[in-house]
């Protein structure tokens, strides 16, 4: 099992952002909800997930997240 990590986020008027005291995630980066994805194993059980994507400044990605709503077997 992957180690959890910590990713604030702050919602604003108009957007999400990334927030403080997190150990992950640039503060103050923009994040998107990219899409929501069913994860399947070799065995069929299944996994639903969030994808996040945190975007810099220049419109270029810096990283993203898989957000799962069960743990990932």
């Amino acid at each position: 099992m992957s180690p959890r990590r910590i990713l604030p986020v702050v919602l604003s008027d108009d957007s999400l952002h990334v927030g403080t005291n997190g150990d992950t995630g640039t503060e103050g980066n923009a994040l998107f909800l990219d899409s929501y994805v069913t994860l399947m194993t070799q065995n069929t059980d299944t996994v639903e997930a969030l994808l996040i994507v945190e975007v810099y400044e220049h419109d270029s990605i810096e990283n993203s997240y898989v957000m799962p709503f069960s743990p990932m077997v």
